[in-house]
């Protein structure tokens, strides 16, 4: 049983904790709840829409008394903006779009001189509201492709071509959970090779079993074996988006993030020329992973997915584009499309890629275009209305240029992968042009 000294103890560290916390975020614990006026948050020229937003106390009451700053900014160059002293009542904006793309609405707790005082991320869900609406989204302008683009990666996969596949590396490391996991290292154009983890059902049977090709998120992470089988069920090949080796001390990866792969593939004099862009090693290196899993004995031969979120989800795409063998494709909030916004004045990435010419050519906005196979499925489980790191005007454009069979989710208040648990969502589905 613990003393009262103890207990004292423990509750006086409990409040000096909580202390601390209010002292780095005064408003920890609050949120704020937005909503759109209906669902399917896509509008017409000139119609108006509402969004209705309570900012709330960490048990659920209005955070009476609080600043709120809520912003309005738009593909068509409309800014607004307002504090507002929280009541009891929502706070209500009323808007509507002068051109099609989309309106972007942000609020936050702020200070009387309008500042953030909360701890605002682009990547969860805090004490802010990020959400938005479409307008006549099917008359967004798509900036034009270069005339070389065919030609550009017909001579890139050439290259790869000429260094045969060769499987350097298959080391067996562990059975999880009745799959053989292994470390694969594969044969690239230089300078490194391609490095991922592979999973197996134990004793699959020859053309049995369906391959995914799952690619990572922008950064330079460690790589350590998994504990668990992320798709049971079938072959997985977990690609390292650099080509670094696998399973090697914390040094190791943080010399490549302090050093050459620091800040990688956002120097705009490397990307003026996309033989020079780091992304097109990238997309190399992705490439043989497919054609590795392909020549798997346990492949059944038909269906080929590739995965991933960010930048694993425009490697997603851009393979369904390069590589016709693809047949389904589940990214989410893919990133690096619509580079060519600029020519409109569209709304751009909080921090992001700045623009070069040579982008365009890793644009999954044009890359989608090329998906070839009769039977394909892109499937954008997750976009976020409030995500400006992959921009919902480029995601938009990306399932617009498709012809294949294709489905996209829009969640309200969605930000880089996550939303409110009850999140508004616009939903779009086609079948496949012919």
């Amino acid at each position: 049983m613990m003393s009262v000294k103890s207990f004292v103890q423990l509750v006086l560290g409990l409040a000096l904790l909580f202390a601390a916390t209010l002292r780095a975020n005064p408003v920890a614990g609050y949120t704020i709840a937005g909503r759109a006026d209906r669902d399917h948050a896509i509008y017409q020229l000139g119609e108006e829409m509402t969004f209705t937003l309570r900012p709330l106390q960490p048990d659920g009451q209005p955070a009476v008394g609080k600043l709120v700053k809520w912003e309005r900014r738009g593909d068509d160059g409309i800014s607004e903006e307002a504090i507002v002293t929280v009541d009891n009542e929502p706070i209500i904006i009323k808007t509507s779009g002068a051109k099609p793309g989309f309106i972007y609405i942000r609020a936050y707790y702020c200070s009387p001189e309008g500042k953030p005082i909360g701890k605002p991320d682009i990547f969860r869900l805090t004490d802010e509201f990020n959400g938005g609406a479409g307008v006549a989204v099917e008359q967004i302008p798509i900036s034009p492709e270069p005339p070389d683009f065919d030609a550009f990666w017909a001579a890139q996969k050439a290259e790869l071509a000429k260094v045969p596949l060769v499987v350097l590396e298959k080391k067996f490391v562990a059975t999880i959970a009745a799959h053989e996991l292994y470390e694969v290292t594969l044969s690239c154009v230089p300078p490194r090779p391609v490095t991922g983890y592979l999973t197996i059902p134990v004793g699959a049977a020859p053309q049995s079993l369906h391959a995914v090709v799952g690619y990572h998120g922008y950064g330079v992470p460690t790589l350590k074996a998994p504990t668990s089988v992320r798709r049971p069920g079938v072959i997985f090949f977990d690609v390292n988006a650099h080509g670094y080796k696998l399973s090697q001390p914390e040094e190791y990866y943080a010399g490549f993030r302090k050093g050459e792969l620091a800040g990688y593939g956002h120097d705009v004099k490397e990307n003026e020329n996309p033989a020079n862009c780091y992304f097109t090693g990238m997309m190399l290196r992705d490439l043989r992973a497919l054609e590795f899993v392909r020549s798997l004995p346990a492949w059944n031969g038909k269906t080929l997915e590739t995965t991933g979120g960010s930048q694993g989800g425009m490697q997603a795409l851009n393979m369904a584009g390069l590589d016709p063998t693809v047949t389904l494709v589940t990214p989410w909030v893919p990133w690096l499309g619509d580079i060519g916004r600029v020519d409109f004045g569209r709304m751009g990435q909080r921090v992001g890629t700045p623009y070069s010419p040579g982008l365009k050519y890793l644009d999954p906005v044009y890359h989608v275009k090329r998906i070839a196979h009769p039977e394909a499925f892109v499937k954008i489980g997750f976009a976020g209305l409030g995500d400006y790191s992959s921009v919902p005007s480029s995601i938009m454009l990306m399932y617009r240029n498709m012809s294949c069979k294709k489905e996209l989710k829009f969640f309200q208040g969605g930000m880089h992968g996550t939303a409110p648990k009850d999140a508004q969502v616009t939903l779009f589905q086609d079948e496949a042009r012919k």
